[in-house]
């Protein structure tokens, strides 16, 4: 059995132990995947707003558009 090597019974408990210790302080999938897409939607929405106050600065559209579409995408977070 290269690379293996066989716990001792008493081994066995402690790494039992200590996956329940791990699973219990781990959050849930759902957790997880929400906190997951929830950062990267705030921070693809800052890039968006940062775009869109470059584009007004730079005359590419106009204050009343600038305006509606940052509205939206503040509503999108």
């Amino acid at each position: 059995m290269s690379g293996f090597k066989l716990f001792t019974l008493a081994n066995e408990s402690a790494c039992k132990t200590a996956m329940e210790t791990c699973a219990q302080s781990c959050p849930s999938q759902s957790e997880a995947a929400s906190l997951v897409k929830a950062k990267p939607a705030q921070g693809a929405a800052a890039d968006r707003l940062k775009e869109l106050d470059a584009l007004l600065k730079d005359g590419l559209i106009s204050k009343p558009e600038h305006e509606a579409k940052r509205q939206e995408i503040l509503k999108s977070m």
